[in-house]
């Protein structure tokens, strides 16, 4: 939602760098330039009328159309003023109500539409710079965007959703050469957001929160000519975007209806971040967050479940394109400290059996992969090949405790991808700590009889070597022929090519 906002008011002046301007810019160099922009980015701009006074241009009725095969869009500003300011610089206001739409289309008939409108106070954009290299000051108090859409990730859902941005202040510097680079970067006090499903959705929900504290940079590089079908005829034209928020601290309120009852969640976060990227040579995401406390509210519950943990980063990287070559990808988890409240542990373990210390995870694991089909939907994927590929993967970590027990694990693989499943050849060792002492625990409780306690611990024992008090081991080798050896034993056997 947030770049719907900033691709709504920093995507106006897109076309600054797309043509030749002087270093004294005037209101008409600009708004020319901005024409040119357009008309390079495969966009129509169209305007009811011109006014000149004596130090501004105004523009009414301005409407900005693109169209591809499958999608379209169209902007609808009723007032651009640029007023020349006498120092080479120019000042942009726009109108206060600024409405968008985006449809799909099949042939010439529209699908579902999107409705975007913007309505701000006090937005003021500064252009000033050089042929090639303009900079773009600008600031803006307060902006509210209102999204309405009939579907929700591709689903006949419809939803509703409110960002109001206030306290907001930033610069963009466009640059060209043969492609458009846009770097910016922004500071909002706050960012409040509204997001429901309304009624008729088959499952109803509603969330809003506020961010403190926000920033938000941004990195595009837009290639010249129309805008491309797909995202990945954009990709493969030049197209990439990083984006990167960061904020101070944050709430979450969200209800979540099924039925007759309401499940009520309600959050607190720390500092946090949340990025991405997408380019030719890969996607990344990450998601992150300092200590953080949520409290949920289930009808059947008869006490609230309160969670708390000190962190959480989620990272996750890899190619989107089909290549002949392998690139890299990375899954990476860490839940840091989880804790849950007593009045939660009173109910799941009554008799104070299992240990209530903090709960961790973590996850490190990158290698290479190569994509066969399209990642981004509308490829044909054959039965007998999937449509990814792993060469090779590394499992540089694995921690995790919980209730007493700890697991601990490394390993690395190549696949060999001639037969009718991917053969992994490669080794991993694993350690456990304090599952028997679980197991006795889990007995105590009656949630397991001692016979099926007893039946584990064989079946852990054929696969694992004692260390320690309540320590066991297990080296895991996995050979060209597709034999799978646990500790020696042969546990599995991948059917040859």
């Amino acid at each position: 939602m947030k770049r719907i906002v900033q691709s709504v008011v920093t995507g106006l002046v897109i076309g600054f760098a797309a043509s030749t301007a002087r270093a004294d810019l005037t209101p008409e160099d600009l708004w020319q330039t901005m024409r040119d922009g357009y008309a390079q980015s495969g966009m129509d701009a169209q305007v009811e009328g011109t006014t000149r006074t004596p130090d501004a241009l105004v523009v009414t009725g301005a409407t900005l159309s693109w169209a591809a095969t499958s999608w379209g869009g169209q902007v609808e500003i009723p007032l651009m003023r640029f007023r020349d300011l006498g120092d080479g610089r120019v000042e942009l206001t726009l109108a206060d109500q600024i409405d968008a739409a985006f449809w799909s289309l099949r042939g010439k008939v529209k699908g579902a539409t999107s409705q975007v409108r913007l309505v701000q106070s006090g937005l003021r954009v500064t252009a000033s710079g050089v042929p090639g290299d303009l900079t773009l000051d600008f600031v803006a108090p307060e902006m509210t965007a209102a999204l309405s859409a009939p579907k929700l990730i591709g689903r006949d859902v419809p939803a509703r959703a409110t960002i109001r941005l206030a306290g907001g202040a930033g610069q963009s510097r466009v640059t060209t050469s043969g492609v458009t680079i846009k770097d910016t970067s922004a500071t909002f006090d706050s960012a409040t957001f509204d997001i429901a499903t309304p009624g008729g959705a088959q499952r109803d929900f509603k969330a809003k929160g506020t961010l403190n504290g926000v920033t938000l940079t941004t990195g595009i590089q837009t290639p010249a000519g129309s805008l491309p079908d797909t995202v990945e005829a954009m990709l493969k034209a030049g197209f990439r975007a990083e984006y990167r928020l960061q904020f101070a601290s944050g709430n979450i309120t969200a209800d979540l209806f099924g039925g007759k009852e309401t499940t009520t969640v309600q959050a607190g976060l720390a500092e946090g971040e949340i990025a991405s990227r997408v380019a030719p040579d890969g996607s990344r995401v990450l998601l992150a967050s300092g200590p953080s406390r949520a409290v949920i509210q289930v009808p059947s519950l008869p006490v609230p479940a309160e969670i708390g943990l000190d962190g959480v980063r989620i990272a996750l990287a890899g190619p989107m394109l089909p290549a002949p070559r392998a690139a890299p990808f990375e899954l990476g988890t860490t839940l840091d400290k989880v804790t849950f409240s007593e009045g939660l542990w009173a109910m799941a373990d009554p008799s104070q059996t299992l240990p209530h210390d903090p709960m961790s995870l973590h996850l490190d694991l990158t290698g290479t992969l190569r994509l066969i089909g399209r990642a981004l939907g509308g490829g044909k994927v054959t039965a007998t090949r999937p449509p990814v590929e792993v060469e090779t993967a590394s499992l540089n970590a694995l921690k995790l405790s919980a209730v007493g027990v700890d697991v601990a694990g490394s390993g690395t693989a190549r696949f060999l991808n001639d037969g009718p499943e991917p053969r992994p050849v490669g080794t991993a060792d694993v350690e456990i700590t304090g599952a028997n002492v679980l197991l006795d625990r889990l007995v105590a409780m009656q949630l397991m009889s001692q016979e099926q306690a007893t039946g584990l611990r064989l079946g852990l024992a054929l696969f694992t070597v004692p260390k320690g008090a309540d320590g066991v081991t297990s080296h895991i080798e996995a050979d060209q022929g597709g034999d799978v050896r646990v500790n020696g034993q042969v546990l599995y056997r991948f059917p040859n090519p």
